[in-house]
């Protein structure tokens, strides 16, 4: 950790940004509990951040100054931020989007099937299309439908 001081230091940051920065990483330190840094050790931080804060900005501090740590270390891990930007979402409607969902399954084949579920999934859980491909099956929970009609 020294040496990553020295490194912070070098950058000449704020004394209270580089305190922040060495609490930030040693919390992560904390958390990974000595296990080695590896792809699925990211994911379950970046799932542990989510359940712990509401904050996409608290969220993303964490992951940037984790991911500057994590290069610091060559380490070839590291974290997507979250995104908070405002865009210019336009909402369908319920009929727009049967219509929208149906083009993708006017075949009746695996590929239009698979297309439709997700479609419906970059829908109806907001998750973007790097998220949806990291997604893994155990972290989908089939119990808990909050049904928003």
């Amino acid at each position: 950790m020294q040496e990553y001081k020295k490194y912070l230091k070098s950058l000449t940051l704020k004394d209270s940004t580089i305190k922040n920065y060495i609490w930030h990483v040693d919390k992560f330190l904390k958390w990974l509990d000595n296990q080695k840094i590896s792809k699925s050790i990211v994911n379950e931080y970046f799932d542990y951040l989510l359940k712990k804060y509401n904050s996409v900005n608290t969220i993303n501090l964490r992951l940037k100054i984790i991911n500057n740590y994590l290069k610091f270390n060559n380490q070839p891990e590291h974290f997507n931020l979250l995104s908070n930007e405002d865009t210019n979402i336009q909402i369908l409607t319920d009929s727009e989007l049967a219509e929208f969902l149906d083009k993708a399954s006017k075949k009746s084949n695996l590929i239009s099937i698979r297309d439709k579920a997700l479609l419906e999934l970059l829908y109806y859980s907001g998750l973007k299309v790097g998220q949806i491909i990291q997604l893994k099956i155990n972290q989908i929970d089939y119990k808990k439908r909050n049904n928003t009609k």
